[in-house]
């Protein structure tokens, strides 16, 4: 598990720094770095921030700051290598749980303050067969978030070009790396919507297990419009962090759903009353054993200015299920609950299905 990981609120009337995403190249003290580790983490920070964007402007909701990582004056992605205290041998950096040591340990050597960073760790144990277990990432636009993907040190190179689970990509496990920014960027996972026919979402399930369930070798991948909806007002895409330590306070009201049997479509209806501007609401669908998880259906829409809004859910399901509901704001918060910010705040909503419909249970 993570430690908890937290920003450092800023004085009265001053603007939060803005965070960076902090590229790392990890290795035990006792493992050299690969000589070409910088041209490679150069090329997947090409590639995820050329991908990021893509499917943001695909969907309507172009970043303001589409090159988010920092370079060195040569163009290279500022890739800070840090060595742990430790050796290969004490197993301590085999899985996740030393991000604590690795942001101490970077912060001494970089001295990049405390502004509740994403950090992007990429964990180089040695050549293969050596690797890291444990690729996992978590955060929110709040106070951060850390990602962990093992680093490969093989002969080819990542193109802009390339698609998502191209041979090379594959098995440098570039879509699990970004996977895992994702997640340090709040995100959380959803399926494909099969009518979209785009390839596997980036936060969906890995390239070997997508193509086991859908029978196919797909190669193609894509950022479904509920996780760009999702970063649009970060502050690593807005390149602001004005009003980033404000919680929206909201309710939501009048909230039902209608069947349309011309579309064979479900539509969520109603009404967000807050205190600070809305953009989005996002809806993942979940069906216990049939699409949950890596499998739940995504969903985006637009609030108006009133608070109305109204999601199409295109695919509904034949058995009974959740609807798990977040709304996205101006300063990049995103909350179900008008608590806590993320994943484990998403307004929950069970439904029965009912003449191709879903009815919501109290």
């Amino acid at each position: 598990m993570f430690a908890a990981l937290a920003c450092l609120l800023p004085a009265a009337g001053q603007e939060p720094a803005l965070p960076k995403v902090n590229v790392v190249l990890f290795t035990p003290a006792d493992v050299t770095p690969p000589k070409d580790a910088l041209r490679r983490l150069t090329q997947a920070g090409d590639y995820t921030e050329a991908f990021l964007a893509k499917w943001m402007k695909h969907w309507g909701y172009p970043p303001a700051r589409e090159k988010f990582l920092d370079r060195n004056p040569d163009g290279t992605v500022r890739v800070l290598f840090v060595s742990g205290k430790e050796n290969l041998a004490s197993g301590k950096y085999d899985k996740p749980g030393f991000d604590v040591e690795v942001r101490q340990s970077a912060n001494a050597k970089y001295q990049l303050g405390q502004h509740g960073h994403v950090w992007w760790i990429w964990v180089y144990l040695g050549e293969p067969p050596l690797r890291f277990q444990g690729f996992e990432g978590r955060g929110t636009s709040r106070s951060g978030g850390t990602a962990y993907a093992n680093y490969l040190n093989a002969p080819g190179d990542i193109r802009l070009t390339d698609e998502l689970a191209a041979p090379f990509l594959e098995s440098f496990m570039l879509k699990g790396g970004i996977h895992e920014l994702g997640h340090a960027l709040g995100l959380p996972h959803n399926g494909p919507l099969d009518k979209q026919q785009l390839g596997m979402p980036l936060m969906g399930a890995t390239i070997l297990n997508y193509r086991q369930r859908t029978k196919s070798r797909e190669t193609r991948g894509y950022l479904s419009p509920a996780s760009a909806a999702m970063l649009w007002r970060h502050p690593v895409f807005t390149g602001t962090a004005k009003e980033r330590n404000v919680t929206p306070k909201f309710s939501v009201a009048n909230l039902a759903t209608a069947y349309d049997a011309g579309s064979k479509s479900v539509k969520l209806r109603g009404m967000l009353k807050t205190d600070y501007p809305a953009h989005s609401v996002v809806v993942f669908d979940s069906v216990p054993g049939v699409h949950e998880a890596y499998w739940q259906k995504p969903y985006a829409a637009r609030i108006g200015k009133d608070g109305q809004f109204e999601v199409g859910i295109t695919e509904p399901a034949a058995k009974d299920g959740t609807l798990r509901l977040m709304f996205c704001f101006q300063n990049g918060a995103t909350s179900g609950n008008s608590q806590t910010y993320g994943i484990a705040s998403m307004l929950e909503k069970a439904y029965r299905t009912a003449g191709g419909g879903y009815q919501l249970t109290p």
